[in-house]
């Protein structure tokens, strides 16, 4: 009986551990061969049937087509030659599922399909219930798997683990994630139950673009710091308080675009948006009757502030600081922001907004503003 494949515990600590347990990529060893050989269930969950691996199985390559196919008997493998800068290019327009596919397709390949620089997970059991422990048995073992065999950086990773199973996982799956150096990074999760981030998150050094969606809590450490974050996504997350949300901003040293959505129970009274480098923000606000009693008030501080797309009924107060760079503004249902909005190109206004606008004395918006009212 084959060795069980490591389990998710293995790369806890990931980062110290990887170097240890991964063999030199020149030539596939015992450690690949053996992956392809006790993957069965595996090949099962990505559509192979167990014969699929047959010396004489005929296939026409998904990836590479010639003008004229090759025999049979042929002892030459065009595939092999070509250069891993090239394998990766291609394997970067597949999904992962269908980059482990090609593992069949040349001897080769066995092992360079880890060296993908793109990979995507989706549990794809939000609309089942309940959900089938056996399928949800070989979607973590396919996530373990390649984070675990993983061989080279990755530049995208979008994992959506929509039920609550796969709660449990998500920490150490993000965690392998930092350890190659991921550049753009997509997390969806279920909204039901608390899930915390591992640290090392928030002082990742390569993330470029980050998207968390669902009921992750924002608990974090004393330093915060995206030297390159440029994109930040922010869905139905829970803040421990006012500051977490602060402190958050404060570390994103050179963030040019952020969506951020508001739900109930996020723990935020005062939200304060400060970020100098900021171009475009998306702020929307959603069922805040839990702070119906209480002053809500949003600070947004952002100099260089060129497109705010903004739907915040609940909001009390408002502190701003962009309206000199402010090109183009679409307010809906935010009243109190529009009194303090001045010297904007183009201004879109629905609901509540649109009454404002319309009273001059209370009104700031330049005469040569380029004003539309939506219904």
């Amino acid at each position: 009986m084959t060795e069980t494949p490591p389990s998710i515990d293995s790369f806890q600590h990931s980062s110290s551990t990887r170097g240890e347990n991964m063999e030199e990529f020149g030539s596939p060893g015992p450690y690949t061969q053996e992956l392809l050989q006790e993957s069965q269930p595996f090949l099962h969950f990505l559509g192979l049937s167990s014969s699929a691996r047959g010396e004489n199985m005929e296939f026409e390559s998904p990836v590479v087509k010639t003008q004229k196919p090759l025999k049979k008997d042929s002892s030459v493998d065009n595939i092999s030659r070509l250069p891993d800068e090239i394998l990766t290019h291609i394997f970067s327009h597949l999904s992962t599922k269908e980059v482990i596919r090609s593992s069949i397709l040349s001897k080769r390949w066995e092992h360079v399909w880890t060296l993908a620089p793109n990979v995507d997970f989706s549990d794809h059991f939000r609309y089942s219930a309940p959900v089938d422990k056996a399928k949800f048995s070989l979607f973590k073992g396919f996530v373990d798997g390649v984070l675990f065999h993983h061989g080279g950086p990755i530049k995208k990773c979008f994992l959506n683990c929509a039920t609550l199973h796969s709660a449990p996982y998500i920490y150490a799956w993000i965690s392998a994630v930092l350890s190659c150096q991921v550049e753009e990074l997509t997390v969806y999760s279920s909204y039901s139950g608390i899930k915390e981030l591992p640290w090392d998150l928030f002082i990742c050094k390569t993330l470029v673009s980050l998207k968390l969606f669902g009921g992750f809590v924002l608990d974090l450490p004393y330093y915060v710091c995206f030297p390159c974050l440029k994109k930040l996504h922010l869905d139905s997350l829970i803040y421990v308080d006012d500051s977490s949300m602060e402190r958050l901003f404060a570390g994103c040293l050179v963030l040019e675009e952020l969506h951020l959505k508001r739900v109930r129970g996020d723990c935020v009274l005062i939200a304060n948006i400060s970020v100098p480098s900021l171009k475009r923000l998306y702020l929307v606000v959603l069922n805040l009757e839990h702070i119906a009693d209480h002053e809500y008030k949003t600070i947004i501080n952002a100099p260089c502030l060129e497109y705010l797309e903004i739907s915040d009924p609940a909001s009390k107060d408002y502190s701003v600081n962009f309206s000199a760079s402010l090109v183009q503004a679409k307010i809906l249902d935010s009243p109190m922001l529009v009194r303090g909005i001045a010297n904007v190109q183009i201004l879109k206004l629905y609901g509540e907004a649109v009454k404002v606008c319309l009273q001059p004395t209370t009104s700031r918006c330049s005469e040569y503003c380029e004003i539309e009212f939506m219904s």
